[in-house]
């Protein structure tokens, strides 16, 4: 069985399909280009949609190979760190953590405490005991009831229900 081989384009090849594209040539048309199947070129450009993505380009925070060599040997020679932007997780984590020069890992404000009363509970929350008398008896539809149960995996049912007619 006889395999075809892969069809690799250049960012200047595919910068220019893109050009001939905006400009109205058919696929077949780019395609002769290169002399290749009108396949190849449809699969490049309907990868975005018809749309020519933007020009990828390395964030302004992304430190240098030399800035990253810095640190490194700053941190071999017991020298500390004052934040980390990064996401490391088990033993490489508590390996940077002994560089800082505060002992958490993570920045939080002042106030900020998970032991907090209102911590996980609605704001100013209306008991279920404080109901209107009208609405305890009955007598006058509209009034509802809620409930809101929480099941596995982040899931939620939320029923409602008219308290006259059920």
């Amino acid at each position: 069985m006889k395999y075809r081989t892969r069809t690799f384009y250049t960012a200047t090849q595919k910068a220019l399909m893109w050009e001939r594209w905006r400009d109205g040539d058919t696929l077949h048309a780019i395609a002769k280009m290169f002399d290749r199947r009108h396949t190849s070129v449809h699969h490049i450009l309907a990868r975005s949609g018809g749309m020519q993505p933007a020009v990828r380009r390395r964030s302004a925070r992304v430190l240098t190979p030399l800035e990253r060599e810095e640190i490194s040997r700053g941190n071999r020679a017991g020298l500390s760190v004052r934040t980390l932007f990064i996401q490391a997780r088990g033993a490489l984590k508590k390996e940077l953590l002994q560089h800082l020069r505060r002992t958490r890992g993570m920045r939080r404000s002042r106030h900020y405490t998970s032991k907090t009363p209102d911590r996980g509970r609605i704001v100013d929350a209306v008991s279920i005991r404080e109901r209107p008398a009208e609405a305890e008896d009955r007598a006058v539809p509209g009034h509802w009831e809620g409930d809101l149960y929480f099941g596995s995996d982040n899931s939620q049912i939320a029923t409602l229900v008219e308290r006259r007619t059920r």
